[in-house]
């Protein structure tokens, strides 16, 4: 028999849990055992309670940088510290409270063979494509488009003034979903469940917390798990990580200790 168990231990104040399914990579915070052994039920069952705490490979602080039509935004996968984490190919984060930095938004432009999925915390941005299609995104929503065969839609701001605070994530697609038809998973902040246990919170938008599922069910024929956890300081955040996923953190707010490190 094989028993596996995986889980992701961080205490922290606050912080953005991305998690996809993709290949045996292990660049993350994942705590790992495998036993193999032919034994009874009790000694397996021991042997899956023991966990072995995975190291952390790579830091990486996000840089400037700006898009679009001057969106100013913090980079940290698809720059030169990580130029591509498969399947992620960008993530920025886009955080200001002057205009300036966001006005401009995202023009028309194309996408082609990959998934985009943007989060909203603060403001308000209006997706439109060239098939007709529109979605707002608000405080608290998701959105995951598959731009497949290819697709050109904008993304631009609905407020003059005020905090622009969210996240775009980039998910190359596999070979045989690279060509099938665009499709969106708009997701209004009142379809996230939101669990809080001894003041830990967890907005699940795609993948399962403690029995709650998220809306987002399927991405490019990947089933995703994104969550955005806050941790109160002194606190400890435990997450069973299956033995496939590719995992990273994102910290945007607090600071957090990694058990062991």
């Amino acid at each position: 028999r094989v028993i596996r168990r995986r889980e992701l231990m961080l205490s922290i104040q606050h912080f953005l849990s991305l998690l996809l399914i993709t290949l045996l990579l292990a660049n993350s915070f994942v705590q790992a055992q495998e036993v193999q052994n032919t034994c009874d039920s009790e000694i397996c069952e021991m042997a899956a309670n023991v966990a072995k705490l995975r190291t952390i490979l790579k830091v990486v602080k996000p840089f400037r940088t700006a898009d679009g039509d001057g969106v100013a935004l913090f980079r940290s996968i698809g720059g030169p510290k990580i130029d591509f984490f498969d399947p992620y190919l960008l993530l920025d984060e886009f955080k200001s409270e002057n205009p300036d930095d966001y006005i401009g938004g995202f023009p028309d432009h194309p996408h082609r063979g990959f998934s985009t999925v943007t989060y909203m915390l603060e403001g308000h941005m209006e997706h439109r494509d060239h098939k007709g299609n529109c979605g707002q995104l608000t405080p608290g929503s998701i959105q995951f488009m598959t731009a497949g065969r290819g697709i050109v839609h904008s993304e631009m701001p609905k407020i003059e003034n005020g905090l622009m605070h969210g996240f775009q994530l980039w998910i190359n697609l596999p070979a045989k979903y690279k060509m099938i038809e665009p499709n969106y998973q708009d997701i209004p902040p009142s379809q996230i469940p939101e669990i809080t246990t001894d003041g830990i919170k967890v907005r699940v938008m795609a993948g399962e917390y403690n029995g709650h599922h998220g809306p987002v069910k399927d991405v490019g024929g990947m089933q995703p798990i994104y969550l955005d956890v806050t941790v109160p300081a002194g606190a400890a955040f435990t997450y069973q990580v299956p033995q496939e996923l590719n995992v990273f953190s994102y910290i945007f707010e607090g600071k957090y200790k990694v058990e062991n490190e």
